[in-house]
């Protein structure tokens, strides 16, 4: 639904390639899951060509324009960044990797003015499932087929964010009574075998509150037993069951979470402001015990105080909370709610891994942030000549999107 304090209801022309803009955005939304430098072959000319018109909108606006509680608290939390950063170990490669996230942000605007959100999550689902079954098959041949696609901790934490809302999209479509939904479903028991495949409790963890959420507010009681048991059986799966037993010893092992979260706390306790962004890399001056892969905290909120100070984390927090809230926006569209799930999946992940600065993984939180903005009045602002408040006279009873 709109807000009609969020967007601009000043009307003009958008001059935007409406043709390119939609096909772009589903070629990134399919290649995000198997490989991001084919993405950001694509993805970068399209953020260039959309921001310069979104430049001249702008300009044509008189600078007039509102923006929403999410895009402000982003921009807050990068400014807080930017000041941290030049204030920190090293200035230069703390605002340069800045500038490469401030950029790549604007996906989530190039996603929510493309147009075809459904689309987009269907691509999205269908990369991901091409990514799981290559998955599922190494699993089971692994001298047979390489590792092609993303690493396994990426594509953990895009399944925490992917399957929530699969569910959501999943219930649109038997809702709508839509084709699709024969699709969706059998991408669903794929998707999950990889998470399992992929032994991350993290995004176990995230999945498991998530979907919980969403099929408390939504499903059935046969389905809501029916998934427990489900969920419950797998728990006594050897490789899943051992590795949830192993977790005390992984955590206090020589050079893992204990050591690192107790670095972090004395980073924020003598540097109040921040480390500058990116710089946990200098993780190993502080303990020997640290291995030289390691270069951050294993938690978002940690790793982002600890290099960006207070104001940051704050700004952070905020930001998740108004993406999260913007998804249970009222009236509830079970898709959006299924999307807000994800991103509390993936905040649940991030407490004990830094998937916030996995690039793979927060793309796709920008496309599912892009979906869901694009849907509750910031495409119909850039595309049609009439405030947000106004009907649109061309609504597609086709986009499951828009339908609850």
């Amino acid at each position: 639904m709109t807000d009609p304090s969020s967007f601009d209801t000043k009307r003009y022309e958008s001059r935007y390639p409406q043709i390119w803009h939609p096909r772009i955005a589903l070629i990134v939304a399919f290649l995000i899951p198997l490989k991001l430098s084919l993405a950001y072959i694509v993805l970068a000319p399209g953020l260039i060509l959309w921001g310069a018109n979104a430049g001249l909108s702008l300009l044509a606006s008189r600078g007039t324009r509102s923006t929403t509680p999410l895009i402000s608290s982003l921009i807050l939390f990068q400014l807080s960044v930017f000041i941290s950063s030049c204030l920190g170990f090293d200035p230069a490669h703390s605002i340069k990797t800045l500038l490469s996230f401030s950029f790549f942000s604007l996906t989530i605007g190039f996603i929510a003015s493309a147009g075809n959100g459904w689309q987009i999550l269907l691509m999205l689902v269908l990369g991901q499932s091409v990514a799981a079954l290559h998955t599922v098959i190494e699993s089971a041949f692994p001298n047979l087929v390489g590792n092609w696609f993303i690493g396994d901790v990426s594509e953990s934490g895009q399944l925490a964010l992917v399957i929530p809302a699969l569910l959501g999209m999943i219930y649109s479509a038997y809702s709508a009574h839509s084709e699709r939904r024969f699709y969706l479903i059998s991408a669903l028991p794929l998707l999950t075998a990889a998470l399992l495949i992929n032994l991350k409790r993290g995004p176990w963890c995230g999945v498991i509150v998530g979907a919980s959420i969403f099929l408390i507010s939504f499903a059935s009681r046969t389905t809501r037993f029916v998934s427990a048991l489900i969920v419950a059986s797998c728990f006594f799966l050897p490789p899943v069951y051992n590795r949830i037993l192993d977790s005390s010893d992984h955590f206090f092992i020589s050079g893992g979470r204990s050591t690192i979260w107790q670095i972090g706390l004395e980073f924020i306790a003598k540097y109040p402001l921040g480390v500058g962004y990116h710089n946990s890399r200098f993780l190993q001056r502080f303990s020997l015990e640290i291995p030289k892969e390691l270069k951050h905290f294993h938690s978002n909120i940690l790793n982002i105080v600890a290099e960006n100070g207070w104001l940051s984390g704050i700004f952070f927090v905020a930001f998740i909370f108004s993406a999260i809230s913007l998804c249970w926006r009222k009236p509830h569209n079970p898709l959006h709610v299924a999307i807000g799930c994800g991103l509390l999946s993936w905040q649940i992940a991030g407490l004990v891994e830094y998937n916030f600065g996995d690039s793979e993984v927060l793309l796709t939180a920008w496309i599912l942030l892009g979906v869901v903005l694009g849907q509750t009045g910031l495409r119909r602002d850039l595309k049609e000549n009439r405030t947000p408040t106004e009907p649109s006279p061309n609504d597609s009873n086709n986009d499951l999107l828009t339908r609850n």
